[in-house]
Parts: structure tokens; C-alpha cells; sequence
């Protein structure tokens, strides 16, 4: 699983992926997980996004880690990958980050018990 995002390659080496039975967290975006989905159907996906459009926007900037450019990027990405989150098991909204991390280890938690 390998995937060009915003001008760089990230990707997961096969090797990582085996057939045994245990718990993996990945952190990749909607291509990559789908991708997980098709190789091992068991997989389960949790969508995590920001509120909004505006209040990604607003994270970005506040970070200053991108130029205007590089900005319309991640944001016209956001877009298409926002178009993909029904594919996915669960969806977290990231308004307070304590409550999505909360979120997150209930499902986490959940699964690893099945």
C-alpha cells in the first residue's frame, strides 16, 4: 500500500501485512485504507475529519507549515477525500480532541474484545 500525498510517497511494506491474527493501526489516507479494505476485507476503518472545511483551514494556517499553495492542496483534498467517508465503518468528528480520542478507543477497544 503506497500512495503520493501532497508532493511525497508515504506507504506500508508488505512485510508489516501478514495473514496472523493481530491488531494493526495504521494511520493513511482514504486511498490507502480502501486499498487495506481490498487486501484484507476484515479490516476495520475509522474516518476521522475535522469539523469543517473552515475550521481545517483554520488549523492549517494556525500551524503555518504551508505555504498559500500547498495550502489549496491540502484543502482541495480534503474535499475528495471527505467524498470517500461513507466507505468507512465509523466517523469521528474532531471538534474536541479529547472526545475523539475518547471515541476512537471505545471503537478500538471494542473491536480488539470481538
Amino acid at each position: 500500500e503506497w500512495e503520493e500525498v501532497h508532493g511525497f510517497f508515504y506507504g506500508t511494506p508488505k512485510a508489516e501485512l501478514t495473514d496472523e491474527p493481530r491488531n494493526l493501526l495504521f494511520d493513511v489516507d482514504t486511498k490507502g485504507a480502501l486499498r487495506l479494505r481490498q487486501l484484507y476485507p476484515h479490516t476495520t476503518l475509522i474516518f476521522i475529519a475535522p469539523p469543517s472545511l473552515e475550521v481545517l483551514e483554520a488549523r492549517l494556517r494556525a500551524r503555518g507549515t504551508e505555504d498559500p499553495k500547498e495550502l489549496q492542496t491540502r484543502l482541495n483534498r480534503f474535499r475528495i477525500e471527505m467524498a470517500e467517508k461513507d466507505n468507512f465503518d465509523y466517523v469521528i468528528i474532531n471538534d474536541d480532541v479529547d472526545e475523539a480520542v475518547a471515541e476512537l478507543n471505545e471503537i478500538i477497544e471494542e473491536k480488539m474484545s470481538l
